[in-house]
């Protein structure tokens, strides 16, 4: 199959929640494209994308089948690849979900290697919010980065994420340890990467906490840990957060010592059975693996 046609499916995947927009991708009219939404329109008794502003967002409806048309292309391109696969020239969009926090430490690791080992492919980096609203590892994304177990997903273990606790440069009462006390009387930023809700890194804090007869006040909850550590310097809450994000930020927080050992959780490379033969997919898992070698 020749590269342009392996690439069509990676883009019509988009049309779908794209429009018109995305007439260029396919090298088709802009027509042609509202032509084909007018008629998925008329067979799904929903107009799929509005109006808002000088774009068009996806209504409710298409946001549920979203995941399915993408799954289903996904498969229609694997199914016809000529089976020649070759890193060097293939033009496959792979897709990699992970937190703020590996986006800011790990990503460009990856996209470093990427570009050497795939230099005519393209890299699709989206947030755990993405993830979900897409259907998870069985729908479009490839590859995620995370801590936890889940069905039907395959995972490799990559490495030790050390956590820290970090609170304003100037903290009125924490100085270079918090006490018990002080854990328990400060208030905290919660880190909620998962939609807005408590995920496995939130169960594995709450768990650790309950083992030690231990409570915090959350104060304020945030979806990345980057926005943590900013709020903790401009305020006099406690955030925890990977150590690479706390040193790599240039605020004015600093590190301190909780009443217990750091927290520390294994960084899990996670993809679905669906992907596990896919050899593109395949190869960004080893190009991942590669990095941490």
């Amino acid at each position: 199959m020749q590269a342009a046609t392996r690439s069509y499916y990676g883009a019509l995947r988009r049309v779908f929640l794209a429009g018109p927009a995305a007439a260029r991708e396919l090298s088709v009219t802009s027509p042609a494209v509202s032509n084909a939404l007018a008629r998925l329109r008329d067979a799904l008794g929903d107009p799929l994308l509005v109006r808002a502003g000088r774009g068009l967002v996806p209504t409710p409806r298409a946001l549920q089948l979203a995941p399915a048309v993408s799954r289903a292309l996904a498969e229609l391109q694997r199914g016809l690849d000529d089976g020649s696969f070759d890193a060097q020239t293939t033009t496959r969009e792979l897709t990699i979900a992970l937190t703020d926090a590996d986006q800011l430490a790990t990503l460009p690791k990856i996209a470093r290697r990427f570009v050497e080992v795939m230099p005519a492919a393209r890299l699709r980096a989206v947030s755990i919010d993405t993830l979900l609203a897409t259907g998870g590892l069985s729908g479009e994304v490839d590859l995620a980065l995370g801590i936890g177990e889940y069905p039907g997903v395959r995972m490799q273990p990559l490495y030790e994420v050390a956590g820290v606790f970090v609170v304003a440069r100037d903290h009125p009462r924490v100085k270079r340890r918090l006490t018990r006390r002080l854990f328990e009387r400060e208030r905290h930023v919660d880190v909620l990467v998962a939609g807005g809700r408590p995920g496995w890194g939130n169960k594995m804090v709450e768990d650790a906490l309950a083992r030690k007869g231990m409570q915090r006040q959350v104060a304020i909850a945030v979806p990345t840990f980057v926005a943590a550590v900013m709020v903790a310097a401009e305020t006099e809450l406690v955030a925890g957060v990977p150590r690479g994000v706390a040193e790599s930020l240039n605020v004015p927080v600093k590190i301190v010592t909780p009443p217990f050992g750091q927290p520390n959780w294994v960084l899990n490379m996670m993809w679905h059975e669906r992907t596990e033969h896919d050899p593109a997919a395949k190869c960004l898992r080893e190009i991942v693996a590669s990095v941490f070698c």
